[in-house]
C-alpha cells in the first residue's frame, strides 16, 4: 500500500490510504505511533474506514501532488483534492472526526480557484474551536486565495479579498494562523519568504514580512520543493537546478539557517518531507515517500543529510475498522449556493458559527472489522490506484527551462 497523502502535527503522523480504485475501494485512515525516533522505529495503527462510493472527491495519485490533507490539535483530518466527482465540478474534500468518529464530505463555494497542484495548503486557527481554513495559489502569480471552513453548512468558501506578495508564490507553510509563503522573482531569480497571520474569520494580513532568502541553486518551483513549519520553525526542502541533489534551509523568524548536508540520493517523486520529533523539541528527522515506498532523511547529528529507504511499503498493524454502509449523501448544493455571485454570501456565512456536522459513520477501533490479512486481497489492488494518472493544471514559467 501507498499513502495517498500524509500529514503530521509535529509529532505523529496521520495518513488516508486507498485499497484500490472505483466505487468499491475501501479509504483508511492510519495513524503513527507518537514520536518515532526513526523510519525503522515507525508503526501504523488503522483508525477509521470507509467506502469511496460514498465521498466527493477522487482518491488523488502520489504522485501528483493535487492532493493536500491536514490533522489538528484534536486529531480531526481534513482531505482536499482539486478534482471532484461531484456534479458541481469543483475541488472538494472529506473530514473524519476522532470523537464522533464520523466522515463528513466537504464542497468548496461557486467560483473556487484552487488550480495549481504547486502551491496550497491546509492549516487551522485554534481558539475556542479549531477554525479550518485553506491557502492557494490565486489567478495572478503573485496572488493567494484564502478560504474557510464551516462545518455547519459543509462548505469551505473563498474570500472575496486575495493575498499578494512580492513574486510568484510557490509554496505554501502554514501553522495556527501563521502563513509562510515562499515566491520567485522572475526576472531577476530572487527567493523572499513573506510571513503574515491570518485571523479567524480568514481575512488576509494587510502586509507580511519579506525576508530574502539565499538557497543558491535551489528551486522552490515544482514538485521537487517541499515547505513545513514545525514548532515556529521553517523548513525549505529544494533540489538543485538538474534535481541530482537536494538541500534544507531553516528559518527561525530572525535569521536563515545554512544549508544543510546535500543529499544524493533523494527520490525526485518523494512527497511530504514532515520533520518529526517530540513535541516541544527539535525534529531529528523528516519523513517523506512515494509509490516507491516510504522514505526519511536524518535532519540533525552526524548523520544529517541521509537518506533512508524503509524495507517494507506501508505495513498495518493490528484490525482495520469494518466499514458502515453509506449513512450520508454526497453533497447536493441548495438553491441559494448556485449561479453566480453565490461566493460571497456562502463567505459571509462560513465564517460564522462553527457547530459540529455529522457525517458517514464508521465503527471505531475495537469494534470488529477486517482484520490485516483478511484485507490484503483488497489491499493486494492498491498498485491500482497508483497507475491512475490525474492531471494537474501547473503554470508554465519561462524560468524552469533553466
Amino acid at each position: 500500500m501507498t499513502p495517498v497523502c500524509v500529514a503530521s502535527n509535529g509529532n505523529t503522523l496521520y495518513a488516508v490510504i486507498s485499497s484500490g480504485y472505483g466505487d468499491s475501494e475501501v479509504v483508511i485512515l492510519a495513524r503513527s505511533n507518537v514520536a518515532p525516533s526513526s523510519l525503522e522505529a515507525l508503526t501504523w495503527t488503522a483508525i477509521a474506514s470507509t467506502y469511496q462510493k460514498s465521498l466527493t472527491t477522487i482518491s488523488g495519485n502520489p504522485t501528483n501532488p493535487n492532493v493536500d490533507c491536514h490533522v489538528d490539535n484534536q486529531g480531526v483530518f481534513t482531505f482536499m483534492s482539486m478534482f471532484s466527482k461531484s456534479p458541481m465540478d469543483r475541488p472538494s474534500g472529506y473530514q473524519y472526526n476522532p470523537t464522533t468518529k464520523t466522515w463528513t464530505n466537504i464542497a468548496t463555494s461557486p467560483g473556487y480557484k484552487w488550480g495549481s497542484a504547486a502551491g496550497k495548503a491546509l492549516f487551522t486557527v485554534n481558539g475556542s474551536s479549531s477554525t479550518l481554513m485553506h491557502i492557494y495559489k490565486g489567478t495572478a502569480l503573485n496572488s493567494s486565495n484564502v478560504a474557510v471552513y464551516n462545518p455547519k453548512t459543509r462548505i469551505i468558501a473563498e474570500g472575496s479579498k486575495p493575498l499578494i506578495t512580492s513574486g510568484s508564490v510557490e509554496q505554501y507553510a502554514a501553522a495556527n494562523g501563521s502563513v509562510y509563503l515562499t515566491s520567485y522573482d522572475i526576472s531577476t531569480g530572487a527567493v523572499y519568504l513573506n510571513i503574515g497571520a491570518v485571523g479567524a474569520n480568514g481575512v488576509p494580513p494587510l502586509s507580511t514580512k519579506v525576508v530574502n532568502l539565499n538557497i543558491g541553486t535551489c528551486i522552490v518551483y515544482g514538485n521537487g520543493a517541499k515547505t513545513v513549519l514545525r514548532e515556529g520553525l521553517y523548513y525549505l526542502y529544494c533540489g538543485n537546478t538538474d534535481l541530482m541533489t537536494f538541500r534544507w534551509f531553516t528559518y527561525d523568524g530572525v535569521k536563515q539557517s545554512a544549508s544543510s548536508p546535500a543529499i544524493t540520493n533523494a527520490r525526485r517523486s518523494a512527497q511530504g518531507f514532515l520533520p518529526l520529533g517530540r513535541a516541544g523539541k527539535p525534529a531529528t528527522w523528516a519523513f517523506m515517500y512515494d509509490p516507491l515506498g516510504l522514505a526519511s532523511v536524518t535532519l540533525t547529528g552526524p548523520k544529517a543529510g541521509e537518506w533512508r529507504d524503509a524495507k517494507y511499503t506501508f505495513n498495518i498493524s493490528g484490525t482495520i475498522p469494518k466499514p458502515k454502509p453509506v449513512s450520508a449523501k454526497r453533497f447536493t448544493p441548495l438553491g441559494s449556493e448556485i449561479g453566480t455571485g453565490a461566493g460571497t454570501k456562502i463567505f459571509s456565512r462560513a465564517v460564522g458559527g462553527m457547530e459540529s456536522h455529522g457525517g458517514i459513520e464508521t465503527d471505531g477501533p475495537g469494534s470488529g472489522g477486517l482484520s490485516t490479512g483478511a484485507l490484503a486481497g483488497i489491499v493486494g489492488s492498491a498498485v491500482v490506484v497508483l497507475g491512475v494518472v490525474v492531471i494537474g493544471v501547473w503554470r508554465r514559467r519561462k524560468t524552469q527551462s533553466k
